[in-house]
């Protein structure tokens, strides 16, 4: 019974991490990973934040995926409790970038994973 609590909560991430790749238009595994991270760990994504990060694509290829998951990564740090961008922004780049390490685990989520540029489902 509590299982199913969890798969229903973990399932409701999922969906709000799905329409936050809507929003800013970013459709790779390592994106749904990324925004389903920011669910968990930081809620979502604040107006101001969206802006900073609209700014930044505009700057950018259209069809540049990593620079996309870049800069949410790196806005979305600028956004937390100031004692904790650093550490929210290695985690998040880490995701972005698909390799880096986190509190001295190295990470590669293609290869561990298999959570890569591929086209989520």
């Amino acid at each position: 019974e509590f299982q199913a609590i969890q798969v229903d909560h973990a399932a409701a991430l999922h969906a709000a991490a799905q329409n936050l790749c809507l929003r800013f238009g970013v459709t790779s595994q390592r994106a749904l990973a990324l925004m389903f991270d920011i669910r968990v760990q930081n809620g979502s994504i604040d107006q101001k934040t969206e802006a900073k990060i609209r700014e930044d694509f505009a700057t950018v290829a259209p069809n540049d995926e990593v620079a996309r998951l870049r800069s949410i990564a790196n806005r979305r740090a600028e956004a937390a409790a100031p004692q904790f961008i650093e550490d929210v922004r290695v985690r998040k780049l880490t995701i972005a970038n698909g390799t880096g390490t986190v509190h001295g685990i190295t990470w590669d989520l293609e290869a561990q994973f298999g959570i890569g540029l591929h086209t989520a489902d």
